[in-house]
């Protein structure tokens, strides 16, 4: 199971500004440069982060992405929630306007509960917890999208 890529291109996102961003804003062109992300598919999932109140931003020279609280403040969970409006699974978990077999379908509990585990550990882990902490499993970097080597 993985997570969808703009859950997996938003935790290195604010996973970049929690390193990088202590001080001062950190420019996009720089974020998207270290983490190989083109410039406009960055643009659309900053927006969300934004709007989901995960990152503030300025304009203009010295301007950039500041996280919007402290990375201790800031679970993982919190950007998948944010960029993944029906979460990690089945898109017609979300929405039962999507799936008409929502109410006989015999996984939807299954995906529910499945769903429900992976965020749950996903919230038990902060950005601060990553910067500080640089050992995660291989698992962990492969589910993640985060490559330290």
């Amino acid at each position: 199971m993985k997570l969808t890529a703009r859950s997996r291109y938003g935790t290195l996102i604010v996973l970049d500004i929690a390193q990088f961003g202590q001080d001062a804003p950190v420019r996009s062109c720089d974020i998207a440069q270290r983490k190989n992300i083109s410039m406009k598919y960055m643009e659309k999932i900053t927006g969300d982060l934004r709007k989901g109140g995960i990152l503030s931003s300025r304009r203009g020279p010295g301007g950039g992405h500041l996280l919007s609280k402290s990375p201790e403040m800031i679970a993982v969970g919190d950007v998948v929630r944010v960029l993944d409006r029906y979460g990690p699974f089945e898109h017609c978990m979300g929405d039962p306007e999507h799936c008409d077999r929502s109410d006989s379908c015999l996984f939807h509990r299954l995906w529910l509960e499945a769903e429900k585990a992976l965020l749950d550990n996903l919230n038990k882990v902060t950005f601060a917890d990553l910067v500080k902490d640089r050992r995660l499993c291989p698992a962990a970097k492969t589910l993640l999208g985060l490559d330290w080597s």
